[in-house]
């Protein structure tokens, strides 16, 4: 996909969160392009506002790094958010481009809802996004986006339905995409495969060969972000929170923690408490001895 790098006073760099929402808009203007949107806020500064991909009837174009924090659906100054989660720093926003009827009214082409929702779907595969999870800009804020999709639900209806089909047929089993070595793995998480096959959570067929479907190691790196999330790894001491930062200090200059030649430390939150406890249960022995 083309990325046409937006201009940086009208984003945010990095993320406060995690993606955990998708926001659907509409430009709100009469026959443009994803193309004419990217080159306008590449070229215009200051205008504090952003998406990350604008979608047109012939597909779709980056202008904010998904990394990067777009400023997509804020609310409006005196306002209050209507949903109680989804901020710019947890999604990631769609712009539609529109076109207009005689009457004033906006409508969005059908090719454009198509691409629309393709993208959709690719970002909430990306990320382990349901469909509750897909929102329109009205739905975070009030604000009257997608305009056509507020005035009409049952073409937002229409469209949360693209991205849950009920049935999948055959043909798609077999354009299932499949991986047969880690090198055939997309670059932006092969490192994590390669973590799940050190750990023996994916094994292959021998000599090299995993052969496992693209759902199946979205699903496997989804599992081991949560249970990372639940169960932090640190590598050094600075990562440690402060609470247990001076006992891991003492571990570590006894001897009892040690890294694995590549970082300083490499233990996890459940077994530096448990190392933690017992230095204390020690300590207490000792000292009632004393």
């Amino acid at each position: 996909m083309e990325f046409v790098s937006c201009d940086p006073s009208n984003y945010r760099a990095g993320r406060t969160q995690p993606v955990r929402y998708i926001v659907m808009h509409y430009t709100a203007n009469n026959g443009d392009t994803a193309r004419n949107n990217c080159d306008y806020y590449h070229r215009v500064g200051g205008l504090q506002a952003s998406a990350h991909y604008f979608v047109d009837e012939h597909g779709a174009m980056q202008s904010v790094r998904e990394g990067d924090t777009a400023w997509h659906c804020g609310a409006e100054a005196g306002r209050r958010y209507w949903h109680p989660e989804c901020r710019n720093a947890n999604s990631i926003g769609i712009e539609m481009c529109s076109r207009k009827r005689a009457d004033g009214s906006y409508y969005i082409k059908p090719e454009t809802v198509a691409n629309a929702a393709a993208l959709a779907r690719e970002i909430m595969q990306r990320y382990g996004i349901d469909t509750d999870h897909v929102l329109r800009h009205y739905d975070v804020t009030g604000k009257r986006c997608p305009m056509p999709w507020v005035d009409d639900p049952a073409q937002w209806v229409a469209f949360k339905e693209m991205l849950t089909p009920e049935h999948q047929n055959e043909e798609e089993d077999e354009n299932m995409v499949k991986y047969k070595t880690i090198a055939d793995v997309p670059e932006w998480y092969r490192s994590e495969v390669q973590e799940l096959m050190d750990a023996g959570a994916l094994k292959g067929t021998g000599n090299g060969v995993i052969d496992i479907s693209e759902d199946v190691v979205r699903g496997a790196i989804i599992g081991m972000r949560y249970a990372e999330a639940r169960n932090p790894r640190y590598y050094s001491i600075d990562d440690v929170p402060s609470w247990a930062r001076e006992e891991t200090q003492r571990l570590i200059d006894r001897g009892a923690l040690q890294g694995d030649g590549k970082h300083e430390l490499n233990v996890t939150y459940d077994a530096l408490q448990a190392m933690i406890v017992c230095q204390r249960m020690v300590g207490n022995a000792k000292e009632g001895k004393a």
